[in-house]
C-alpha cells in the first residue's frame, strides 16, 4: 500500500485519511522535520507554533503528529537510498 498522497480535487488522501491543503502541509512539514533531526511530536509542534506565533488547532496538531509518526516510503524496509535491504 503507497502511504503517500492520492490528489483528489482540494482534498489529500494518504493512508486512508482525508487532509485539506493546509493539513497536507502540516503533515509534510511534520515528516520533513523528523527527518531533519526533531526528536519527537511535541518537540516539533512546538517549533511550529514557535516559528509562526500562534496554537494550532486540533485538525492540524494530529496532522503534524501523523506526518511525524508517518514512516516515510524510504524508510520502510528494503527502501533504503543505497538500494542495500
Amino acid at each position: 500500500m503507497d502511504p503517500w498522497p492520492k490528489l483528489d480535487g482540494e482534498f489529500f488522501k494518504v493512508t486512508g485519511v482525508i487532509y485539506n491543503r493546509r493539513d497536507f502541509g502540516l503533515l509534510l512539514w511534520g515528516a520533513t522535520v523528523k527527518k531533519l533531526g526533531v526528536r519527537n511530536a511535541d518537540e516539533a509542534l512546538e517549533l511550529y507554533e514557535e516559528i509562526r506565533s500562534e496554537e494550532l488547532d486540533d485538525p492540524g496538531r494530529r496532522a503534524l503528529r501523523r506526518g511525524f509518526e508517518m514512516e516515510r516510503p524510504e524508510e520502510q524496509e528494503g527502501n533504503s537510498a543505497d538500494g542495500s535491504p
